[in-house]
């Protein structure tokens, strides 16, 4: 049976397949995370997780801007949920929190990194992949941008957890300070509401069978790439893993 011959999946149905794909391939799996919550990360690791982080966050901001104009068409609820993401990246939602780059390279400062160390650390190869792939589906037609919000987006749904991970480990295994730790005690609890209006959006813009599928790739695709770049975090101190 072809797949536009298979009958659609109830929303119920294919929001469980998307959060079961989250949980085969959740980051907390690999072996960086478990000797990060357990606080034994050396500094090294530290201080190479930071700068790659750091990258991600200050490169990924480009991608979402552009991603408010390509939901300028869209019903809009979708278009309000997607800037408001957006402009808390950036720093102007009444929260107070500074712009999230800034949050995350204070993680470096808080290790002691002056900025000529964080210039010369190297971003891990699997950084510069991984922000290439999210950059794949940004600024396409309508069906498959609400497509990559929905189903890329099931990263945040991971984000979620691992940040509340690291943000504690970070003050309690490593003896940080809540200010150092902020990015990550901030999206412990935003990428869950962020996570569900991801799957939200997803369920309702796959409107065939098809779509649900292709929905479920991307996410699959994604979580697989998020997995490999936190196992290659490990090889800033050891074997990746």
């Amino acid at each position: 049976m072809t797949t536009a011959e298979k009958e659609m999946l109830s929303k119920a149905e294919f929001i469980k397949r998307m959060k079961a794909i989250h949980a085969k391939y959740s980051v907390m799996s690999t072996k960086f995370m478990k000797e990060f919550v357990a606080g034994e990360v050396p500094i090294e690791g530290l201080k190479g997780f930071a700068v790659s982080h750091w990258y991600l966050c200050d490169r990924g901001a480009y991608g979402e801007i552009e991603e408010v104009w390509t939901f300028r068409n869209q019903p809009e609820e979708l278009l309000h949920s997607t800037a408001e993401n957006v402009v808390g990246e950036i720093g102007y939602l009444p929260d107070g929190l500074a712009p999230h780059p800034s949050l995350a390279k204070g993680l470096c400062y808080g290790l002691g990194m002056t900025d000529e160390e964080i210039e010369e650390t190297e971003v891990v190869p699997e950084m510069l992949l991984f922000t290439e792939n999210g950059q794949r589906h940004r600024g396409v037609d309508e069906y498959s941008q609400g497509t990559m919000r929905g189903a890329y987006g099931i990263i945040e749904m991971d984000s979620a957890v691992s940040c509340t991970a690291i943000g504690k480990a970070l003050m309690e295994k490593y003896g940080l300070d809540e200010t150092t730790a902020k990015y990550f005690i901030a999206h412990g609890y935003r990428d869950i509401d962020h996570s569900n209006t991801n799957l939200e959006i997803t369920a309702d813009k796959a409107r065939t069978r098809e779509e649900q599928d292709a929905a479920l790739k991307i996410a699959e695709a994604a979580m697989k790439s998020r997995h490999r770049l936190y196992s290659a975090y490990r090889t800033y101190y050891a074997e990746a893993g």
